[in-house]
């Protein structure tokens, strides 16, 4: 995989971003990239009383600059303040570099916790309602280069740059608790991060030990929404274990937000990264009266990131981030199959959901292909990927959708990596009927000249009985 591989991993806007690391062995300047295990720098985030933090670059070896893997979003400018001689922080074609004088080891910066939302990656601090907040360590993730100039050759590229990742230590030091890979410790913590890293809680909010998780609850957590959190997850925990026909190496790590009644509406974000740990967000006016359409969304919600944690569990992930929708899609298919097995949420919860994402996928797909709209990374891509794993879940009466990711795993093969190819690979392997599996793959290559007529006729052909109205897709009910 290349680096853009490694750390690129995207959310999505209401329900997930997955971010899974690998790292990539190669040099671009001998003298700044020797290939060694020896790790060419340290960081050290220390946390002031006034919420400020400061991040500490100590180096071993002698740097002439350092980029963040992690800049597609420009925020840093507004909110780093450079506190040592001899190093600048600038926005260099894309990316955040550190620059240092010559002979200068170490760099300086106060920073000011950034709560936005970003386009495609973690959110860098996600605060608590009780003052604590959980901090994303792989935003510290730095890159080295041979010069400022080797910067500017990659045009905002990460693709290019062809350097060597390493265990970067990074060591916590604050006066709360730290709850980090799973651990409680008081005051300072250590980890590496490498293409990627974990969340650290930092904060007053008491480790809950649930029956099929453990973590932190945001005190502020509307208590109709998170009244049977516990019992409702390991329901779903049980459900994804017998879909999956195995268990979680360990209990899921959860630290779940609350950001207040600010916004109007409803909103709900959240992610999965190695070693079991879930990070959600909900916040919103909507959030404040009982409510059990929105209970029954959060449910669906939930559902989608816990089998992230499932789909994980063989260490295999997509090839290219244009195959990501096989993820997504996948997740949002078994999702929606899981909870209509339960019947824990309204009758029309997942009506309404197909309702939504036939008329996403068909405006999204249109002359385009399941590759091009999955960069847009804009969810229509989950949208034409829960339909597609449907279609070919109903076109193989003996089998269901965890017998094809089970397959599709299989395909993947020593790569550890699954693409379009493996994905129908494992749809012939399970003795689909060629005729479906060639219009499905028409559609996802694309261009899709009438996706509307094309899904209805897969539909009909796989046994899927669907309603429509105008064009607009009424009911379904699948096999």
């Amino acid at each position: 995989m290349n680096v853009q591989k490694n750390i690129q991993r995207c959310f999505i806007g209401l329900t997930c971003i997955i971010l899974i690391a690998c790292s990539k062995q190669g040099s671009i300047n001998p003298e700044t990239t020797e290939l060694t295990t020896d790790p060419p720098f340290e960081l050290t985030l220390s946390q002031f009383a006034s919420g400020l933090w400061r991040l500490d670059i100590e180096l071993f070896q002698p740097q002439s600059a350092l980029m963040f893997s992690r800049s597609a979003n420009d925020y840093r400018l507004q909110t780093y303040t450079t506190l040592s001689s001899g190093t600048k922080l600038e926005r260099i074609g894309g990316f955040d570099t550190v620059v240092f004088d010559k002979g200068v080891m170490r760099a300086s910066f106060e920073i000011t916790p950034f709560t936005g939302t970003l386009h495609g990656t973690y959110t860098p601090f996600i605060p608590f309602s009780d003052g604590g907040q959980a901090i994303y360590l792989g935003a510290f993730e730095l890159l080295r280069v041979a010069n400022t100039e080797a910067v500017k050759s990659l045009d905002g590229n990460l693709d290019k740059w062809d350097g060597q990742q390493f265990d970067i230590p990074v060591h916590l030091k604050t006066e709360n608790t730290i709850l980090l890979d799973g651990e409680i410790t008081l005051g300072k913590a250590e980890t590496r991060i490498n293409g990627n890293g974990s969340y650290a809680y930092i904060g007053p909010a008491a480790l809950i030990e649930g029956k099929s998780f453990s973590g932190v609850l945001d005190p502020g957590l509307p208590n109709w929404l998170i009244a049977g959190f516990d019992n409702e997850l390991e329901q779903i925990f049980s459900a994804l274990e017998k879909g999956f026909g195995r268990s979680l190496t360990d209990k899921a790590t959860l630290m779940f937000a609350f950001r207040g009644y600010g916004s109007d509406g409803y909103s709900n974000k959240g992610g999965v990264l190695p070693g079991g740990l879930m990070v959600l967000e909900t916040s919103g006016e909507g959030m404040r009266v009982p409510n059990e359409n929105l209970r029954g969304y959060f449910q669906w919600f939930l559902t989608h990131e816990a089998t992230h944690l499932f789909q994980y569990l063989d260490g295999i992930t997509y090839a290219d981030k244009s195959d990501s929708w096989i993820l997504e899609g996948g997740a949002n298919a078994m999702a929606n199959t899981i909870l209509d097995r339960l019947k824990t949420v309204p009758k029309d919860t997942i009506q309404n959901r197909y309702k939504d994402e036939f008329k996403s996928c068909v405006a999204a797909i249109q002359n385009s292909s399941m590759a091009e709209i999955t960069l847009k990374n804009d969810q229509s891509h989950y949208d034409c990927g829960d339909i597609v794993f449907r279609i070919s879940d109903a076109a193989l009466p003996q089998h269901n959708i965890f017998e094809i990711w089970a397959t599709l795993m299989e395909q993947s093969g020593e790569n550890k990596n699954y693409n379009i190819a493996t994905y129908f690979a494992a749809l012939r392997a399970l003795g689909t009927d060629e005729e479906i599996v060639r219009q499905l793959e028409s559609f996802v290559e694309g261009p899709v000249q009438d996706p509307a007529k094309a899904l209805r006729g897969m539909m009909e052909a796989a046994g899927i009985e669907a309603k429509f109205k105008a064009g607009e897709l009424t009911a379904i009910r699948f096999p």
